[in-house]
């Protein structure tokens, strides 16, 4: 109580201070001291923490106090703070709604006593549907104690369609949004994402097809529950969490979502090397560059001869409608079974017919290489589009 060793995050701000970027933290768990022994079970990653919220909210305005002393500068380095960490599952949070609530309001209170105060974020739902608990921290008065919400969208990336049962990236989009008063805009955030990637053998890809093979010759291989094996979630190839993080990025903003957080664990880095993710992120902050990103809708797209059967199409045009345009699009299968689609054979370029309002399109793929222009005819153009936007 009152004595921190700030040395570890101490390195952590100088670092991301120095490279001129800013963070987000979040509170996970509450040391053992400030709680009543009896609720000291610890939980499953720290053994010396609880999963309650502190008896004492004075323990905790305390500490917020020193964090934001220490960091909360004119550098904006510390950007914004999050409640706490998926407290919808019984591991991480034995505390209850109302108490969550007030806490929030304990983070936005010292936040409001410091000179350059974070924004205070809340709710923070791990992936996956959880629309009952969403609406329950609504009812007891979540968004009057935060400047924002967020959530973890993980197999989400990968699932585009709001067909995809179990979970999909619009659907939860819609949680969100349906506890927002109606002319009361609040941020939303994916503040939590990653898609692990298979490293590569001898400094080469591992292509899907090869993954897809290996997966269904182990033993136990179950074809009810594709993208699990020995009991663990798929790892999926580089190609394909690169084209996911940019179809699931884009789609979250044209869907509301203002900012998208990957976790550089998953596969950014590969053989000490930039990814294909981390390639593709970069491509695609260049071309942003060149709009107003802020400005994103759906275009028509459809798959040519038809766009029925298992595969879909989707485009997203970024600028301002008078000025010359970005347009991002792909190609899908639908998935009827859920789970994203770690387990799904990879969808190759397909004629995707996309509407445009230009006379010119230059069109490059997902990692920056330029192609050819393409011929606008009738107010649309015929692009080859798949797993991969371009």
């Amino acid at each position: 109580r009152g004595v921190y060793d700030w040395s570890q995050l101490d390195k952590v701000v100088n670092d991301v201070k120095a490279a001129g970027g800013r963070m987000v933290l979040t509170d996970d768990t509450t040391p053992a001291w400030a709680v009543a022994p009896e609720r000291v079970a610890g939980v499953p990653w720290v053994k010396n923490a609880t999963a309650y919220p502190p008896d004492d909210f004075n323990d905790l305005r305390a500490y917020l106090r020193g964090i934001f002393k220490r960091y909360g500068d004119a550098s904006g380095v510390l950007a914004a703070v999050e409640v706490w960490n998926e407290p919808n599952t019984k591991d991480r949070w034995k505390g209850t709604d109302a108490q969550m609530v007030e806490m929030a309001g304990v983070f936005r209170e010292i936040a409001r006593e410091t000179a350059h105060p974070p924004l205070i974020f809340g709710i923070q739902v791990s992936a996956g549907l959880h629309g009952a608990y969403i609406r329950r921290l609504g009812e007891a008065g979540i968004l009057g104690q935060v400047d924002g919400i967020s959530g973890h969208w993980y197999e989400e990336m990968m699932a585009y369609d709001e067909a995809t049962p179990i979970s999909n990236l619009p659907r939860k989009v819609k949680e969100f949004k349906a506890i927002v008063p109606e002319g009361k805009p609040i941020p939303i955030w994916n503040s939590e994402s990653g898609i692990n990637v298979v490293p590569r053998e001898e400094g080469k890809l591992v292509s899907q097809e090869e993954l897809n093979r290996r997966a269904e010759q182990t033993p136990g291989f179950d074809p009810a529950e594709p993208w699990i094996v020995n009991k663990k979630w798929r790892r999926v190839s580089e190609r394909r969490a690169a084209a996911s993080y940019i179809g699931g990025t884009l789609l979250l903003m044209s869907l509301g979502v203002e900012k998208t957080f990957a976790y550089t664990s998953y596969g950014v880095v590969m053989d000490g090397a930039p990814s294909l993710c981390w390639v593709a992120y970069a491509v695609l902050g260049e071309q942003l560059g060149r709009v107003n990103y802020r400005k994103i809708a759906p275009v028509s797209a459809t798959l040519e001869p038809s766009d029925a059967g298992e595969n879909r199409a989707v485009a997203l045009r970024l600028g301002d409608g008078d000025k010359p345009g970005l347009i991002v699009a792909w190609s899908y299968k639908l998935d009827p079974v859920g789970r994203s689609k770690h387990w799904q054979p990879w969808q190759p370029a397909l004629p995707v017919r996309v509407a445009v309002k230009a006379r010119r399109v230059e069109i490059s793929d997902l990692y920056g290489r330029a192609g050819s222009e393409a011929k606008v005819s009738n107010g649309f153009v015929t692009v080859p589009a798949g797993e991969e936007p371009v």
